[in-house]
């Protein structure tokens, strides 16, 4: 997920557009091990996380799989409608 994308979903929040914020992780693997965006993700939602629920779609690998990973997410809980912010 690119900065810019997060940056609109965390403006989409403190404008009150939506009460949660849902991203996907992307991870890559090195030598070392893996590097996930998840940090960097939370460093830029913390300023906006008073009252904000945040969720994390599990490692994805096509658009498909983020589609049925923020429905299985956010469908158990009522909602019908989503902010879609893509990069």
């Amino acid at each position: 997920m690119k900065l810019r994308s997060v940056l609109t979903g965390v403006r989409l929040l403190t404008e009150g557009a939506a009460p949660r914020i849902v991203t996907t992780r992307v991870v890559r693997r090195v030598a070392s091990g893996e590097i996930s965006s998840d940090a960097e993700q939370d460093r830029l939602i913390d300023a906006a996380r008073r009252g904000v629920r945040w969720d994390i779609v599990p490692e994805v690998r096509t658009t498909r799989d983020e589609a049925t990973g923020a429905a299985a997410l956010l469908m158990p809980g009522g909602a019908r409608r989503v902010i879609v912010v893509t990069s």
